[in-house]
């Protein structure tokens, strides 16, 4: 499908590069970046390239083509190529950064679109920029190895009139706000979502899904969403319904809810026998802003291959990984170690089912800033709850 993509590598110098080849690469990429319509950023550190580029699809694998050709480096690795909603750097054609070890300060060539007071904080957010960071930090360095390489839409059902939805926010500590709300089902009288699902057969279970996200999407924006929405989703229903993502897309656009407002939750333990399959009805609705979440991460045997194959914007750890962290070892190891994969791969993490103080003081000492569980709020029938924000 063609559209805007992104595409994220880095490489091995062959030679020493100094701060005037760098200069002279630039003012050639910036122009015949310009003829082609790509943008993007190019960083050089102790021996390694590290470059973004955003252009339309075609164009970019054909400037990739040439990228591998030039014997000023080897070893290309490409760690990200997916669709994008925007461009991350406007019509900046290509800006750089020499990057000496001590130097994390300003990027070189960003006032020619940020202005005088240009800097890498503001930059805006996304993968890239989490990239770009963990770049920064020493990782994705030329030590490492290897190289890498829309249907029809119908607005289903909205879900039987005994089903109804709870909602829980999902807060972000360090400014001190609700990013987005999930959306759990209940029934009409507020029973729980196994009572509910407990009543749809094996043979419903897709249609039944794929249904009651366009509700809960109608729900949230009656009841005046102000931030964005998670929804759950199964894997399988791709197989099922050729629509099962673009419904629930519709219906965000017709209820004024932009797609970018939209994370579809996947929960780890669900099997998804088409792994390439998935990812590509996935990616045909990134363009438009979609966002993915593996749920319930650490809790089955899929999670790691699934980063490896899927890429999800966004993973929330298992509560069997948060319950008492504070005092257990293995734990805090795994936790620290899926945060560092996660941090190289430019996915958020949230901490999910948080529910005491020590919990929540030990993973804010570990850098993350997402969070949802009682300790915040508790879910609240057929409401968008307000959340409250522990101290450190």
């Amino acid at each position: 499908m063609a559209g805007l993509m992104q595409v994220i590598y880095h490489s091995a110098a062959r030679g020493e590069v100094h701060d005037a080849d760098l200069a002279r690469l630039l003012a050639k990429a910036r122009e015949h970046n310009a003829r082609l319509g790509v943008t993007g950023i190019l960083l050089y550190s102790e021996g390694t390239f590290f470059q973004v580029l955003e252009g339309e699809a075609d164009v970019l694998d054909g400037l990739m083509s040439v990228i591998a050709k030039d014997p000023r480096h080897t070893d290309i690795v490409t760690i990200i190529r997916e669709p994008v909603a925007r461009r991350s750097f406007a019509d900046w054609t290509m800006g750089y950064a020499p990057l000496a070890p001590d130097d994390v300060g300003s990027i070189v060539g960003m006032s020619d679109f940020f202005g005088s007071n240009a800097s890498f904080a503001r930059l805006g957010s996304g993968r890239a920029k989490k990239l770009l960071a963990a770049f920064r930090e020493g990782r994705w360095r030329s030590r490492i190895a290897g190289k890498v390489e829309p249907p029809p839409a119908r607005v289903p059902a909205a879900a039987p009139p005994d089903f109804t939805f709870a909602f829980q926010p999902i807060i972000d500590a360090e400014a001190g706000a609700i990013v987005s709300y999930e959306a759990l089902i209940r029934g009409a009288r507020n029973e729980p979502a196994a009572q509910v699902l407990q009543r749809v057969g094996p043979a419903e279970r897709h249609g039944f899904d794929e249904g009651c996200r366009s509700a809960a999407v109608d729900l949230a924006a009656r009841l005046g969403l102000p931030c964005d929405l998670n929804l759950n989703f199964l894997p399988l229903s791709v197989e099922t319904s050729q629509t099962s993502i673009a419904s629930t897309l519709d219906t965000a656009q017709r209820c004024g809810i932009a797609p970018s407002r939209i994370v579809l939750e996947i929960l780890e333990s669900e099997i998804i026998n088409d792994h390439d399959g998935f990812a590509r009805a996935v990616n045909e609705h990134r363009g438009a802003g979609l966002r993915t979440a593996i749920d319930d991460f650490g809790a089955g045997y899929a999670g790691l291959n699934l980063l490896a194959e899927f890429l999800p914007d966004m993973i929330k750890l298992d509560m069997s990984l948060i319950r008492d962290v504070e005092r257990k070892g293995p734990r805090q190891a795994i936790i620290r170690g899926v945060r560092q994969t996660c941090q190289d791969l430019g996915i958020d993490i949230i901490a999910e089912g948080v529910e005491t103080p020590a919990e929540y003081a030990w993973l804010r000492g570990e850098g993350i800033t997402l969070f949802q569980g009682r300790l915040f709020a508790h879910p609240a029938f057929e409401q968008l709850p307000p959340a409250s924000f522990p101290s450190r």
